[in-house]
C-alpha cells in the first residue's frame, strides 16, 4: 500500500497544520495533501479528497504551476478562498531531473492577514505568559478553540482557561475584545 494522499483521518479531520501543503507530480496530479490544504481549495464545499485537482485549484495556482515549470523565478501567487486571502508558494522538491513526469512540486498555502498583529507587544503590555501569548496568536489567525487546542497539543478546556486568564488581564469580556485590544496596540 502506498503513501496516503492526505494527512486526515477517515472523518477528514486530522491535526491541523499552520500551512496547507499539496505535493503534485509533473502532470499536476496530487500525490499528497494535508487537511488544511483540502479545506482551503475546496471551500465552501467539503470534499473528501483532491481527485480532480485541476478543477479545484484556484486559477492563480494553476497558472503558477504552468509558469513554474518553465520559469522558476515566479514562485508565488495570491488567491482568495471565501473571504480569506492566501499566498501559494511553489517549490520544486526533487531538483530538475530533466523529465517532467518525475518532477514533484510542493505548494505551500498560507493565510494572509490584512494587518499583522504584534502579539509579543501585547503580551508584554498585559503581562501574558508564553502559553497565553501563543493562544492569542492563534486567535488572531482566526482559529477556533478546538483548532488552537490541536496546535498547542492541549485540551479545548485548557484553551478556554487561557482565554479567561487573558480576558481578565486585558479587562475585556469576549474573544473579540481580545482581538480589538490587540489591533489597537
Amino acid at each position: 500500500m502506498g503513501m496516503p494522499k492526505n494527512g486526515c483521518d477517515t472523518n477528514g479531520h486530522g491535526a491541523p497544520s499552520i500551512t496547507g501543503v499539496i505535493l503534485v507530480d509533473g502532470a499536476g496530479r496530487p500525490m499528497y495533501y494535508n487537511c488544511e490544504a483540502l479545506a482551503i481549495v475546496t471551500y465552501p464545499k467539503k470534499a473528501a479528497n483532491l481527485d480532480g485537482l485541476g478543477d479545484l485549484l484556484p486559477r492563480e495556482i494553476r497558472t503558477l504551476l504552468r509558469v513554474n515549470a518553465l520559469d522558476s523565478a515566479r514562485t508565488t501567487a495570491q488567491f482568495t478562498s471565501g473571504r480569506r486571502s492566501y499566498v501559494c508558494r511553489a517549490s520544486a522538491l526533487n531538483g530538475n531531473s530533466g523529465t517532467p513526469s518525475r518532477m514533484v512540486t510542493g505548494l505551500f498555502l498560507e493565510r494572509v492577514t490584512s494587518r499583522t498583529m504584534d502579539v509579543s507587544e501585547v503580551a508584554e503590555r498585559f503581562h501574558l505568559t508564553q502559553r497565553e501569548q501563543e493562544t492569542i496568536g492563534f486567535l488572531a489567525l482566526g482559529l477556533t478553540s478546538k483548532e488552537i487546542a490541536a496546535r498547542m497539543n492541549i485540551s479545548p478546556n485548557t484553551v478556554k482557561t487561557f482565554f479567561r486568564l487573558v480576558m481578565t488581564k486585558m479587562q475585556v469580556s469576549t474573544r473579540s475584545g481580545i482581538v480589538g485590544k490587540m489591533a489597537r496596540t
